[in-house]
């Protein structure tokens, strides 16, 4: 019995040592979140357009940032090449997912961020009078689907402890795009942000 006993109190005192949790961080993990406004001047189709969104993220030691994010081409920008009864068709386009980001020195007045946005999207073509939507999906034409990754760099400046002012530079790279007169190709481009960040950093 006393065996038992002992072979019992030995297990009991090995679990501690064979069952550490490994995790990411070790130690005290400072953490921070910040919600980010943000407005994107952004390339499609050889054409240029004004997307808006924002992102929600979470900090951990200041450094290494994960959220979510949502953005929305407005109306009457990106022009098609078809004509629906003589008249134009424009593009309406919105994303969402995932932001990952890595911030470099964040205690410096001026520094930089590395960012990677992967995300899925959907787009549709509309009838257009002016600057108008005058109905929000011609029935022919459907809709598409589409995923995405876009890395990008930023420059962000520390205004207070709160909040700070971020601009930067992006390249969306889209996947499984065939829209009507639309390609991958075409939804690949060039963006410049801006976005005003609050939060705890």
């Amino acid at each position: 019995m006393n065996t038992v006993l002992r072979c019992a109190l030995l297990l009991m005192a090995a679990v501690p040592a064979f069952g550490q949790q490994q995790t990411l961080f070790s130690g005290s993990v400072q953490q921070g979140v910040y919600a980010a406004p943000t407005a994107k001047f952004t390339q499609i189709a050889d054409d240029w357009g004004v997307m808006v969104g924002g992102r929600i993220e979470w900090i951990a030691d200041h450094q290494f940032g994960v959220g979510i994010g949502a953005y929305a081409l407005g109306p009457a920008q990106i022009y098609s090449s078809f004509l629906i009864g003589g008249k134009s068709l424009t593009l309406r386009m919105t994303h969402f997912g995932a932001h990952f980001e890595y911030f470099i020195r964040p205690n410096d007045l001026v520094h930089a961020t590395l960012d990677a946005f992967v995300a899925g999207g959907g787009l549709y073509y509309t009838i257009t009078e002016g600057d108008q939507d005058k109905n929000p999906r011609p029935d022919n034409f459907g809709a598409e689907i589409f995923s995405m990754i876009e890395p990008g760099i930023n420059l962000e400046l520390n205004l207070t402890s709160y909040l700070h002012f971020a601009v930067g530079g992006s390249y969306r790279v889209a996947f499984n795009v065939d829209y009507q007169d639309l390609e991958g190709g075409d939804l690949n481009g060039l963006s410049a942000t801006a976005a005003i960040r609050v939060g705890f950093f």
